[in-house]
């Protein structure tokens, strides 16, 4: 059974940890405003700098963006997991959350003897590469998220970090 802790109900709203689309549209400015003062060092001429705080959050969804302008279709609803890595996402241990992050095919094969698998789940060619990891996401979810819950977050964070 998939843990729900780990994936918002389908209609639920999430709300990112801070203000993002302030923060994002500040650091823009000042880039914009640093051009702007190289560009009239250079030239002489003043610059007009225009900033959104949408433009700002819009910075945010390029890998969303991009996969509907290519496909049409809407993006799904993803929760805390990554759109393209899997896995990328909070887990739930056996006291608390994490984030576990595998971000290539060298991290994956790590993890694998990491939770106790080894090449039984790193060779199965439902996940043997990260395109069929995406592809049969609920079913690996299905095998990882019960291991976790066998051990407190510092327990797997040590074998995480061990094992790089």
């Amino acid at each position: 059974m998939i843990s729900l802790a780990c994936r918002p109900p389908a209609r639920a709203w999430m709300r990112g940890p801070v203000a993002i689309a302030d923060m994002t549209t500040g650091v823009w400015s000042a880039m914009g405003i640093l051009a702007a003062l190289y560009a009239r060092e250079k030239t002489g001429q003043g610059q007009f700098i225009d900033q959104a705080l949408l433009d700002g959050q819009l910075s945010w969804a390029q890998v969303m963006a991009s996969d509907t302008f290519a496909t049409g279709q809407r993006p799904p609803r993803l929760g805390n997991r990554h759109a393209t890595i899997v896995p990328y996402q909070v887990f739930t241990a056996r006291d608390k959350h994490m984030i576990v992050a595998v971000g290539t095919q060298a991290l994956w094969d790590r993890f694998c003897e990491v939770i106790g698998l080894g090449a039984g789940l790193r060779d199965d060619p439902r996940f043997a590469t990260n395109p069929d990891r995406l592809s049969h996401y609920t079913e690996l979810m299905n095998v990882v998220e019960p291991i976790f819950l066998t051990q407190d977050a510092a327990h797997w964070l040590k074998q995480l970090r061990a094992a790089e």
